[in-house]
């Protein structure tokens, strides 16, 4: 069901379909005064009629609404239009991580940059106690100016939110964390941290630490599977960001790094200097 250019969303004009997340199709949309730019993100209308995905779809929109920050998709309004919700969300203008990728790996003072960037947006996502639950090189978006962006909180769960997640559904195999393809209930921001080390791991090799076409198979690799080495698939990396992504994906949450802050603390240490994928 795809809404048509011009179509009227509160006060804005919807111009083109530019994505889907994980329970709806995204629209970049301009002001009816044509002054701002934006991305509304529309409920799928058959999914409007179930109650559990009505509830993720406002839970989504009610996480987004109390996170402020640079490296955060910023959630501005939620709405509804003939019933059928809709969040606005400020346009990034830029390309997402997932499609940077599909030309191979990137250098690594690029990959550098983007962790350092995502690490302090979940250093906001853990002083609001939300768990994202599903970062993956697609729901990352990197704008003009380099600034690296997560997005989708289709699957992020307050802690103190109405819904817990089982399985699968929170988190894409190939970067979901042991804990989370285990199927526990609690998951903390050390989650984040395992999907975030896979993702970057990913931009560092050109492949994600784990890979096979049969899902349980997949899952029981991050239960059970020690990664290669990235220093090992790409013998240039420097040896202490090989290590720190070798700690992010630690199976036993324990053994990762306990919170975003030492994560950063660690990456501060590293002597090579990050630069932005798009600096000039």
């Amino acid at each position: 069901h795809m809404i048509l250019p011009g179509a009227r969303f509160g006060h804005f004009i919807i111009e083109k379909k530019v994505g889907s997340g994980s329970n709806g199709t995204v629209y970049r949309a301009r002001s009816i005064e044509g002054r701002s730019t934006v991305a509304i993100k529309v409920l799928a209308s058959a999914l409007a009629k179930d109650s559990t995905v009505l509830t993720m779809f406002q839970e989504e929109a009610r996480t987004g609404l109390e996170l402020n920050h640079p490296n955060i998709v910023q959630t501005l309004y939620v709405g509804e239009n003939n019933g059928i919700p809709y969040i606005v969300f400020e346009f990034v203008d830029g390309v997402s991580l997932g499609t940077l990728l599909q030309k191979g790996s990137l250098p690594q003072e690029h990959c550098l940059w983007i962790l350092r960037q995502l690490a302090q947006g979940l250093r906001q996502l853990r002083q609001k106690q939300i768990v994202h639950q599903d970062i993956k090189p697609d729901n990352i978006l990197i704008d003009k100016q380099g600034n690296a962006k997560l997005t989708d909180l289709g699957f992020a769960r307050a802690a103190r939110g109405k819904i817990s997640w089982t399985g699968v559904a929170a988190g894409t195999a190939l970067y979901i964390s042991p804990e989370q393809a285990r199927g526990l209930k609690q998951v903390d921001c050390r989650a984040d941290i395992y999907s975030l080390g896979a993702t970057i791991y990913h931009c560092a090799t050109g492949s994600p630490p784990f890979d096979s076409i049969n899902e349980t198979e997949l899952l029981k690799m991050h239960v059970e599977k020690a990664p290669v080495s990235a220093l090992v698939r790409n013998p240039k990396l420097n040896r202490e960001f090989a290590e720190i992504l070798w700690k992010m994906l630690a199976k036993k949450p324990e053994e990762r790094f306990e919170h975003p802050e030492e994560l950063l603390l660690a990456l501060r240490l590293i002597n090579i200097s990050a630069t932005s994928p798009f600096a000039k």
